[in-house]
């Protein structure tokens, strides 16, 4: 585990337009933030940005596969496997751990909203457990995982989803768990979520990348 984080940082700086993704997580990391900040935490999508960005630094650690002296290497399936999989669970626990204490202080400041919060971020950890056995498939399997992860997430997304009674008033199914329960469930859905990706990803690993995948700055440098 600490061999494969030090791994993780020593060559994602040889990762494609790593400045740039990087970048783009930072962003799309605080995009979330504001809109939980702004909305009081009752609307799941900033949470969902936040639960999202750590697949950029995914991106990074796969933009090195493209390169065939890097596939050929003793390096070559862990970067796809264990490596990918250690860097998706160390940006997904500092942001699960960041989420909860948001959601602590949300809780705290508005308690008359305390089971729309529990709910939102219950519904919305069991979706991120989905989304990390994603990443597994996403960049062998692009097409056919973007079909399975619209058919999973959809019903989830729609049972989630508010229900407009009026102009401001909104209705979310309450999931009957307290808030200590919630936390358990996100960090279980973690570890769960991405352990469940390290053990697709081994599957798979010598399926080629696809380039439906990559950036198309990155596609010309794959042949599939």
């Amino acid at each position: 585990m600490i061999e494969n984080v030090k791994l993780i940082f020593a060559l994602q700086k040889f990762g494609f337009q790593r400045r740039l993704q990087l970048g783009s997580m930072v962003i799309f990391y605080l995009i979330g933030v504001v809109i939980e900040l702004a909305t009081r935490g009752t609307f799941w999508l900033g949470m969902f940005f936040m639960m999202m960005a750590p697949m950029y630094m995914m991106q990074v650690i796969y933009s090195m596969c493209m390169s065939t002296l890097v596939t050929a290497s003793p390096y070559g399936k862990r970067i796809q496997t264990s490596i990918a999989s250690c860097g998706d669970l160390i940006f997904s626990l500092v942001s699960t751990t960041i989420i909860v204490i948001m959601k602590a202080v949300e809780v705290a400041l508005y308690p008359q909203q305390k089971d729309a919060l529990i709910s939102v971020f219950v519904i919305l950890s069991v979706m991120m457990l989905v989304l990390h056995m994603y990443i597994a498939f996403v960049y062998k399997f692009y097409v056919l995982s973007i079909v399975l992860l619209f058919v999973i997430i959809w019903p989830i997304s729609f049972y989630m989803g508010y229900s407009v009674s009026g102009t401001s008033s909104f209705s979310l199914p309450t999931i009957p768990v307290s808030f200590a329960g919630a936390v358990l469930i996100a960090y279980a859905s973690t570890l769960i979520g991405v352990g469940l990706q390290c053990v697709l990803a081994k599957l798979i690993y010598r399926a080629p990348l696809s380039k439906y995948a990559q950036g198309a700055a990155m596609r010309k440098y794959l042949k599939n």
